[in-house]
């Protein structure tokens, strides 16, 4: 069971790590966003829980094909 709540929570960041940037800022968050994360930086490492909730949020009203569709599309695998 530890094992699945890790890769639970390795998928969340990675998936925090995608949106923030693309679908949790707020217009004004944007400069902010690109002068504290420099390309080194994951978000997840300076965003905390105002934006987790934000994604948490997204989460529950996006159809889940949509999410899956963003998903796929936004990933880079390597």
């Amino acid at each position: 069971m530890g094992d699945s709540v890790e890769e639970i929570m390795k998928g969340l960041s990675c998936y925090f790590d995608k949106a923030l940037p693309v679908m949790l800022l707020y217009k004004n968050e944007r400069q902010q966003y690109q002068e504290a994360c420099p390309a080194n930086v994951f978000p997840s490492a300076i965003y905390g829980a105002e934006h987790l909730l934000r994604l948490f949020g997204m989460l529950v009203c996006l159809p889940q094909d949509e999410l899956i569709i963003w998903w796929v599309s936004s990933s880079t695998f390597s």
